[in-house]
């Protein structure tokens, strides 16, 4: 099965990420103007970002006018989040994580939340983390907190060569496209790199292949 939270605090406390992580994603940079003026993405649109360690795009969006949102159920990455991206911000803290005006650290399980409907769940690194015998409590998860019209933008990536153990789970393109048969496919990149991290080179994969997509949640 998947891993349990004491693997991810564990992998928090020795630096040990199972794959490199990006302060902020290259894809997102990139793809964000388009958000906007192609697919009209309001300028106080409410972001929420799943199983979000302590990402920078949590920062990234804030910057751009965003009320963001970041859930996590590893304490560690969201105190880091506070100290070295938000520096500037003082936090209230309650059972329920941290809060600053525009953005909200919660501490806890993901596939428990149902908040007031975001308009963008930003998945780079949440549905690969998933075992796949454990995804449907996941995507459930996202069907819920997502408005009808929102926008979910995704990054998932296959392994080719060889598939180890996970996290990452290797998700194809293919399968990406299956799990959200409901909605809207408004833009869908691949792009393949090879591996960099020597676990993954050792194991005997040859390279990734990563799909970035943009679905849009049809009304019903």
């Amino acid at each position: 099965m998947g891993y349990e939270k004491s693997d991810w605090e564990r992998h928090w406390e020795e630096e040990s990420p199972p794959w490199n992580r990006e302060p902020v994603n290259a894809e997102l940079i990139n793809l964000y103007p388009e958000l906007v003026s192609k697919y009209e993405l309001p300028s106080n649109a409410r972001v929420l970002i799943p199983f979000c360690g302590d990402t920078g795009a949590l920062r990234f969006f804030y910057n751009q006018g965003h009320p963001v949102t970041g859930v996590e159920f590893v304490r560690e990455p969201l105190e880091r989040v506070k100290s070295r991206d938000f520096p500037e911000l003082h936090f209230v803290a309650d059972a329920r994580g941290f809060s600053a005006p525009n953005i909200d650290l919660v501490f806890g399980d993901f596939l428990h939340l149902s908040d007031p409907l975001y308009d963008l769940i930003y998945d780079a690194a949440a549905l690969v983390a998933v075992h796949p015998r454990e995804r449907d409590p996941y995507l459930s998860a996202l069907d819920r907190n997502l408005k009808v019209g929102g926008f979910l933008l995704i990054k998932v990536t296959e392994t080719i060569g060889a598939r180890l153990p996970g996290p990452p789970y290797s998700v194809s393109e293919g399968t990406l496209r299956e799990l959200f048969p409901s909605y809207l496919e408004r833009l869908f990149h691949i792009a393949t790199v090879p591996p960099t991290q020597q676990r993954f080179i050792d194991g005997g994969v040859t390279e990734f292949r990563h799909a970035v997509a943009l679905f849009q949640k049809r009304s019903i």
